[in-house]
Order: structure tokens, then sequence, then C-alpha cells
């Protein structure tokens, strides 16, 4: 395929030039087809082009602002971006254009120098007006198109039966509907309903547009009773607003009441993605910009292939790049950090639980591992109440300009909540195994506390920690109930590989969800698998240089008459060793106190 050269217009729109750039970036990236030619001030479009290899710069000094009368402007900027833009267009220079700018003013432009067609009529010409469309969603589950939404004011009777032919056209071949029911915006739907001009429209459409149907209401844009609605530019246009200004009232009515209580915000959390359908169903910006019909040709609709069949391999491309793998890199990132803090935490309150009383203890113990048998929302919901709005730690927090529930520390939070208690479990089980006669034999020998966790107890119970590490991993990794109600469902920040599955699943995305399940099943498998195998190379390396050790050092302990039991069996001889090379490292400097 041969490249595209599009122009931009980088100025003029209601965001910034900067917003533009990116999204140049951004195609630039997705299609290594297309060529731009971004038409703008000197100071913008130059370092743009000279950064970027298929990007040209078209300097226009003038621009033509969102206030400016369109055809006093056209005329009088004549190096505005959207004038220069349609004149590379009209020279060959751009296939196509793009604008956010003033409709009106690209609508002048566009005639005035890209297609200036005339037709013959009443003795005169009349330039042929191209229409601004777009697909607005209905309550029948489908699409209706509305043409005119605002680039023509003033139009003729043949422009209104010009577009009523292309809408009805483009929603025949690009939306896939059959026969399209053509309705002609008006104050009612009966035939004599509306003004003169309105009128004078209902007969020629009639007899030139396939479909028509009749004239119909401004609640028929989203009824569904009808496929294309007609209007000229002006009537279409604050039919369309009146719409995305009731849509917006809806959502912030709907956003207040949902945000009115904690239980509604629980529900807002749980319906949050269909919330999120919704808006771009009825947000004129998630829908995107307008389609420019200035031509329509009438064609069989067996004619037109509207998608290849795709090959397996072909499709399962497709689905892998469609696929938004955010929740992967926001598990990955929430359990590696929550599992750091609780090996680290957990391995600090098994030895210090192991050192107190039997009563201390045995509270300390019933607090660390209660959140392994408390169900994940109870845990969330504890959460959320401590540092929400209604504590004393949460109003401190927020008083300092901290905020935790629902963001991605708090997706952390809750899953170091959750596997704590695996990795205190298992580190305190594997430190009450060893041999307390060892330890003592340690301290005897001037060894600090510290220097015996780290030389002792972890050497000797790092299986039973390790395999309590994984635990915690898998517990992290698979973490729902409580992240979902501490954190939220957040792409990108707080949703997780579980919260994404559910949710998927929920919104009938059964592929999706497949596909995250078998990431984690996977994912863990080989976690699991390397832990395995580290853990059992580390053991067979020191069973084996113990081995070695026994023949060499068996007539030292012999003659030592320690007081280990000879016949004490494998762990107590991985005992006896340790012990020996306490003895041994600790000779020297004994004896020189």
């Amino acid at each position: 395929m041969s490249n595209v050269r599009v122009c931009v217009d980088v100025v003029g729109g209601d965001e910034k030039p900067q917003v533009v750039l990116d999204g140049i970036e951004a195609a630039l990236a997705a299609d290594p087809d297309i060529e731009v030619l971004a038409a703008g001030p000197a100071e913008i479009v130059n370092p743009f082009a000279a950064s970027h290899a298929r990007v040209e710069a078209l300097e226009a000094p003038d621009v033509i602002a969102m206030d400016d009368d369109p055809i006093r402007a056209v005329m009088t900027k004549r190096k505005s971006s959207i004038v220069l833009s349609c004149r590379a267009i009209k020279k060959g220079n751009a296939d196509a254009f793009f604008s956010a700018g003033s409709t009106g003013a690209m609508t002048a432009a566009a005639t005035a120098y890209v297609t200036p067609f005339r037709y013959q009529a009443e003795g005169k010409k009349q330039p042929v007006r191209p229409c601004l469309t777009n697909a607005l969603p209905n309550r029948a589950g489908g699409l209706t198109v509305l043409c005119d939404m605002g680039a023509n004011p003033d139009v003729e009777v043949d422009d209104m039966v010009r577009f009523a032919q292309m809408g009805s056209a483009y929603a025949r071949v690009v939306l896939g509907i059959e026969h399209p029911r053509v309705g002609l915006l008006a104050n009612g739907t009966e035939d004599e309903k509306g003004s003169n001009f309105t009128k004078a429209c209902f007969p020629a459409m009639k007899a030139a547009v396939p479909g028509f149907v009749g004239n119909c209401e401004g609640t028929d844009l989203t009824s569904g009773n009808f496929d294309v609605v007609v209007a000229d530019g002006m009537s279409g246009n604050i039919a369309l607003k009146a719409t995305e200004g009731a849509a917006k009232f809806l959502l912030q009515e709907l956003k207040g009441a949902f945000m009115a209580s904690l239980g509604t915000k629980i529900a807002a959390l749980l319906i949050k993605k269909q919330m999120r359908e919704i808006k771009a169903k009825l947000s004129g910006d998630a829908k995107g910009g307008a389609r420019w019909l200035d031509s329509a040709q009438m064609v069989e609709a067996s004619s037109v292939v509207l998608r290849d069949e795709q090959g397996p391999l072909t499709s399962l491309a497709s689905f892998l790049g469609d696929i938004d793998y955010r929740p992967f890199w926001v598990s990955i990132k929430t359990s590696g950090l929550a599992l750091l803090i609780s090996f680290a935490l957990g391995l600090f309150a098994a030895w210090k639980t192991m050192g107190t009383s039997s009563r201390i203890k045995g509270l300390l113990d019933s607090v660390f591992t209660i959140p392994m048998v408390l169900p994940p929302t109870v845990c969330g919901f504890l959460l959320l109440m401590l540092f929400g709005r209604s504590t004393g730690v949460g109003r401190w927090l927020i008083a300092h300009g901290v905020s935790i529930v629902f963001t991605w520390p708090a997706a952390v939070i809750s899953a170091v909540v959750v596997s704590f208690p695996l990795v205190y479990r298992t580190a305190l089980g594997a430190f009450e195994s060893l041999d307390t006669q060892m330890l003592d034999a340690a301290r005897t020998l001037g060894w600090s506390e510290r220097r015996i966790f780290t030389k002792l107890m972890m050497p000797l119970g790092w299986p039973s920690i390790a395999a309590g590490t994984v635990l915690a991993f898998a517990r992290a990794m698979g973490e729902f109930g409580c992240t979902l109600f501490f954190a939220g469902n957040y792409a990108g920040i707080t949703q997780t590989i579980p919260i994404a599955i559910y949710f998927e699943w929920m919104g009938g995305n059964t592929s999706v969800a497949l596909f995250w399940v078998v990431v984690v099943i996977v994912f863990s498998f080989l976690v699991i698998l390397f832990i395995n195998m580290y853990t059992a190379h580390s053991q067979k390396y020191r069973e084996r240089g113990l081995s070695r050790a026994e023949r060499k050092r068996a007539k030292d302990l012999a003659g030592q008459g320690d007081s280990l039991d000879p016949a004490g069996g494998d762990a107590l001889r991985i005992d006896r060793e340790a012990l020996t090379e306490l003895m041994r490292d600790d000779a020297a400097p004994q004896g020189g106190r």
C-alpha cells in the first residue's frame, strides 16, 4: 500500500496544539503508511517536523478561531491553517485533511478551494454543499445517522435531498442497514408539520429518496424508529447539542447519586465498567469526530465487501492486539511490592513472636493470622473504614494531603494484608522446629540475636520459608475482594487481573476473561516452578557439602563429647554441622579475649 499523506491542522480547536501533536505521534506509530503535513505556526510545526521522519511542516501564520465569521475568515485569512490545508489538497500535496477547528470555516474553505462544484438551478449556478454526519446510539440497540449536524445553516431543498441520499448510502454501506428508514426532522410526525422550508422538502425527499418514511421529531434521534434523520445544519446542530446536554446532565446526576454514601459508592464500583460503556454511548466527545460527506454512490449491497475473512492466526493476532495488557503490569507491580513487604514483615513478626511469653505469643499469633481466615471483603471493608473519612486516621491523612482509598497504594496494602499471614505462619513454624539446644549454644558463643537469626534460623528454615513465600505471592497475585473494596476498579491503576477477569465476564467478554485466566495459571506455574527448583538446588547443595564435611569432622566431633545425640537423624545432623561451624568460626575470637 502506498503512503497516504494527511494534512493536519494543529491549531484552532478547543484544546492546546500539543493534544493534536500527540495524536499525530499516535497515528504515526499505529500506521506506517501514513505521512503527515502539519499545518500551523512555524514555531510549532517546524520543531515537530524536524523530530519526526514522516512529518512535513506547512507554515500557516494565521489562525481561524472558533468565534470568527467563517466566510469572512476564509476570505481574509488566506494564510490560515485551514485555508492552506485545503489548498494543499487541491494542489495534490495531501490526500486528506483533518481539523478540530471551525466547522463553518472548513465548509467554506473546502467549497471554495477543494471541490468548487456547481449545479445549474433556476438559471443560476448553486454550490454543491457537503454535510456533517455521525451515527448516534439509539434505544433499539442500533445507530441513527444524523445529517447535517452543523455544516450548513442555510441550505436549499436540493441540498436536503442530497443529504438524505448520502445519509442513506452511509447507513447501508458502512452500518450494514439493508433498507434504511429516512426521516425529515420537524416539529411533529404529521406530513403537514414543519416550517415552509420543511414542507417544501417533504415532497422532494419523498420522490427522490428510497426508504423515506416521513417527518420525525427530536426524540427520534434516539428512539430507533429511524435509521437516518435529515435536517438543515442549524436544526441538526441544535438537536445534537440538546441531546448531548441531556446526556451530560443525566451522567452528572447519576454520579452525584452514586457518590452520596458509602453504600452507593460500593454499588458504583461494582457497575463501573457498565457506567463507562453508557458514558461512551452518550458522550459526543467519547464518540469521536463527525464524518464529512460530499458525495455518495448508490451500489448494490452485495457488491460491497465490508470485512475480509480472517484465518486462525490472523484472528489470534487481532485478538491479542486488541487486549488491554495493563491489568497484567498492575498485577505484577502490585504483587511484587506486596511480596517484598510481606516477606520482611512476616519474618520479623515470626522472629519477635517466637521470643515472647506463651500468653503474649498466643495473642500476637491470633492478630497476625486472622486476615488469613477472614473473608477478603471483610478485610477490604475494615481497611476502607480505617483509612476513610469517617475515622481519625483517614481525616489525619487527608488533612496532610495523603489519599489512600481507591489508589494504587491501596491495592498494595490490600495484597499485603492477605499475603502477610502466609509468610508469618510458615516462618514461625520453621523457627519453632529448630533445635533449641543449637540456638542456646550459639548464644553461649556470644552471638547476638540478630546474627543467630541471619546465620542459623534463616538458612535452616529456608525450605519452609520459601514455600510460604510462594503461597504469599500466589495469594497477592489472586487477590480480588479486598482490593475491589479498598482500591476499586480503575484501569491501569488498580485493576488487577482477577478484577479484570470478573468485569470482563460480567460484560460478556468471555474470551478476554478466559485469556486472563490462562495468563494467571501459566505465570503462577512458572513462578512456583522456579521457586521449587531454586529451593531444591540450594538444599541439595547444602546436603552435599555436609556429606563431604562429615567424614572430615567425625573424629573431632567424637573427641569433643558434645551433648548432641549421635543418632539424631538427618535434621539433627544438619544442626550438628551448623553448631560445629559456629564453634570453629568463633574459636579464635574466644581464645583471644
